[in-house]
């Protein structure tokens, strides 16, 4: 398993799939953003209903499934196309293979979707601190 995350990092896909996922995140909160910046406090959403609507509203439920197979899913294939896949399940058993092919690809897409959530976030904070200063 800690080969196949060493190809996942060193790979770039999953760098793509974060950049997606947080751009994904973002479609939705900076339009308002941009909008609302010359209304009244009382009219403006605030950053939390800026961060989760971006899940429910942004599109990012479609995508997440995609997204977070992005990184592991072509090294599998990779493995296949190759035989690959074959050679190490010679050399222990399928339901370790199986095993470590799931946590890998498990790990990598937690790592996507909590990441990208975790720098959506902030982001949005800090323009609602930016917005939230009278002019």
């Amino acid at each position: 398993m800690k080969k196949e995350m060493k190809l996942i990092f060193s790979d770039g896909k999953i760098y793509l799939a974060l950049l997606v996922m947080l751009l994904c995140f973002n479609g939705y909160s900076i339009p308002i953003w941009i909008e609302t910046w010359d209304w009244d406090f009382a009219y403006r959403e605030s950053a939390l209903q800026l961060t989760i609507g971006g899940i429910f509203f942004g599109g990012i439920m479609l995508l997440m499934p995609f997204l977070s197979s992005i990184p592991a899913a072509p090294l599998q294939v990779e493995e296949i196309r190759t035989l690959f896949a074959e050679q190490r399940i010679f050399k222990s058993s399928v339901a370790q293979y199986a095993k470590g092919k799931l946590i890998a690809a498990f790990l990598s897409g937690a790592i996507v979707a909590g990441g990208a959530f975790a720098a959506h976030d902030p982001g949005q904070r800090s323009l609602a601190a930016l917005c939230a200063q009278p002019v």
